[in-house]
Parts: C-alpha cells; sequence; structure tokens
C-alpha cells in the first residue's frame, strides 16, 4: 500500500532558474486563487538544537488545496520560488468526495509570493502582511545571529508570538476578524 502523504508531482529547481519573478498578470490571477481558495498561516516549526539548546521557531505559509491536480501542476509551474511539490491532502469523507491535492510554499518563498501578490490581495491582505512583517524582522536580525548564540534576539522571538497569535485571531472560522486587529 503505497503512502499517500509522498510527494506526487515535484517541479525540478533547475527548470524554475530561467524565471526570477511572477508578471504583473500572473500575480493577480495567483491573488485572487489565493484569495478564495489559499490558506496564509503561521505554525510551530521544527526546533533547532544548536550547541545543545532547543530553539523554537515559527514557519510562516502559504497553501492551496484542489482537487484538480492538472492545474495544480500548471500552478507549480507558474511560480518561481519553492520546488512546487504537490501532495494527496488526506481526505476522512469516506468516498463522497474526489481526491484533494495540496500545495505549500514556506519560508522564502511564501514571503516572495506574498511580496509579490499583496498589490492585488484583498480578503487575505492582513494575512500576507504578518507573513511580510515577520520575513522582514527576521532577514534584518540576521546579522545578529552568530555561531555561538544561534537563537535569533528575543525582540524577534516575541515577534514571532505576537504575529502568530494576530494569525490565529485572522484564522478564525466564522467572521470576519481583520478588522478586530486594527
Amino acid at each position: 500500500m503505497a503512502n499517500e502523504s509522498l510527494p506526487l508531482f515535484v517541479l525540478p529547481e533547475a527548470s524554475q532558474g530561467a524565471k526570477k519573478k511572477l508578471t504583473s498578470t500572473q500575480a493577480a490571477y495567483l491573488a485572487g486563487l489565493l484569495d478564495g481558495e489559499g490558506h496564509f498561516g503561521m505554525r510551530w516549526g521544527t526546533p533547532v538544537v544548536k550547541n545543545g539548546h532547543c530553539y523554537k521557531r515559527f514557519e510562516y505559509f502559504v497553501a492551496l488545496v484542489m482537487t484538480n491536480k492538472a492545474f495544480m501542476e500548471k500552478i507549480a509551474v507558474m511560480v518561481p520560488w519553492g520546488s512546487g511539490t504537490i501532495w494527496n491532502a488526506n481526505r476522512t469523507l469516506k468516498g463522497r468526495a474526489r481526491p484533494a491535492y495540496k500545495m505549500k510554499w514556506s519560508g522564502t518563498a511564501a514571503a516572495e509570493l506574498c511580496r509579490a501578490m499583496l498589490p492585488y490581495l484583498h480578503l487575505k491582505r492582513p494575512h500576507a502582511e504578518l507573513i511580510l512583517k515577520l520575513a522582514d524582522a527576521k532577514v534584518a536580525a540576521q546579522a545578529e545571529r552568530t555561531r555561538t548564540a544561534h537563537a535569533y534576539p528575543a525582540r524577534i522571538v516575541q515577534l514571532e508570538e505576537v504575529l502568530f497569535l494576530a494569525m490565529r485571531v485572522l484564522n478564525k472560522r466564522g467572521q470576519d476578524n481583520a478588522a478586530s486587529l486594527t
């Protein structure tokens, strides 16, 4: 029995090298798609163990789940960041629905995707802004990290926690929560 969580399609990194950024039309198209069908989020990432210390970290990501695998493969080719990995999203609908496929961009790939789509996002704009705020803060703080002190400065860890809680408010089901953050 095959493991259904293994990647079904991986776009080779080498073929993405020629395409460095999205056109404005592609960014607008993806923004519309991800505004309606996408998920922007943050979650606890894999803890980093360095020099005997365990550092917690958050992963920020943009995900898309759809039932049309061929369409997802076209999106993977269009987006120049990340590996374009598509895998079967396990669903427990007992045969009442078609299989779903999931694609996820995280880290730098998610930040670059948010940056490209930001002018065109409507519903998920606050989500993308939180991701960009954290990504930009981490890049700015990167110079403060050393071999002996691998952890991010305390202000970045605090910012991660604040933005994580804000993202949870935005992603809460059943209501429009963007206004509650202002």
